[in-house]
């Protein structure tokens, strides 16, 4: 079992590492294996860290698999039906905007951000979702994912998807051997930097998009009401003692109006203020195989999220 504290976290026994394929290793092991499987392939541990505009420097680091630059390359040949592949400052990238896209024949060029291998159309295909960059407007998130289904030697394209530019993903075994996705999306605004976290199932034909909580932070705004809702941590567990893991996600939030004497917020801290402690609201998705769900306590806490979201946000809550 596990306890919900004022700091946001549900104590767990024994600090645990979630491999992609739910194997669940004690913390021993797991540090031992940890070593080994990041340096061969990125498999990442319990918690995830995630950057709030001006808070943390680092990025969320993604569970993703990198793949030698060769593999990479063969994957953009089922990706870049115009032009050449390129190969600059390490980044795979075709070298005009492949047909499909918005900007048909732009030079701007369309890179792998994430590559995630799995099975999402079928419990038997060998597929992998790229995370691509440019050739759409910023509307549709600056790009778009590609699904790409091992054929032979090679690798042929089943769909793209513009406006689905996703981080920070984990990724869950479904009933049917398939893979689901839980994955963090945002937008920049004029206001601040709107986001969204989903739940994500890919079909030969689709993909299937459920929102499960939104998120915000307006800080590069310089407001004088700085307000973050942001998700900081992503964790995997087996709550309900089920045989599946769960997911937790830490948000840090923040609700402070920024003293006469600053234009705003940037303008305070730069000048050496201290902003308030954030409080921190942990929420727990219950995993059940095909879905994910917040838990009794859960509810509770995204009320008191959507109350403060509904202040600053048009979309209405998932």
């Amino acid at each position: 079992m596990s306890t919900l504290y004022s700091d946001g976290f549900r104590r767990i026994p024994d600090a645990q590492c979630v491999p992609d394929d739910g194997r669940t290793l004690h913390a021993p092991a797991c540090i031992h294996l940890a070593g080994i499987l990041l340096l061969l392939a990125g498999v990442s541990c319990f918690w995830q860290t995630a950057s709030a505009a001006g808070e943390e420097s680092s990025r969320l680091k993604r569970f993703v698999e990198r793949v030698p630059m060769a593999g990479e390359r063969l994957m953009m040949k089922g990706v870049c039906d115009q032009g050449q592949i390129k190969v600059r400052d390490g980044v795979t990238r075709c070298a005009v905007c492949p047909s499909y896209t918005s900007s048909a024949g732009d030079r701007a060029g369309f890179e792998i951000t994430d590559i995630i291998p799995g099975a999402f159309t079928s419990g038997h295909a060998q597929e992998v979702l790229l995370n691509m960059a440019g050739c759409e407007s910023a509307a549709d998130h600056g790009g778009g994912m590609v699904l790409l289904r091992r054929t032979g030697t090679g690798w042929s394209r089943i769909q793209y998807r513009k406006g689905y530019r996703l981080r920070d993903c984990l990724k869950f075994p479904l009933k049917d051997e398939r893979h689901a996705l839980f994955c963090s999306q945002s937008t920049l605004g004029e206001d601040g930097e709107i986001g969204r976290i989903l739940w994500l199932k890919v079909t030969s034909d689709e993909f299937l998009a459920t929102p499960l909580v939104r998120w915000f932070d307006n800080l590069n705004s310089n407001p004088r009401r700085l307000v973050t809702v942001f998700p900081t941590r992503f964790g995997r567990y087996d709550f309900n003692k089920d045989g599946r893991n769960d997911v937790h996600v830490l948000f840090r939030v923040r609700d402070e109006i920024i003293p006469d004497n600053f234009a705003g917020a940037l303008d305070a801290i730069d000048a050496g203020y201290e902003l308030d402690t954030p409080r921190v609201l942990g929420l727990v998705y219950i995993f059940d195989g095909e879905s994910l769900a917040p838990d009794e306590e859960s509810r509770e806490t995204l009320v008191e999220l959507n109350t403060l979201l509904d202040k600053f946000l048009r979309a209405p809550a998932p």
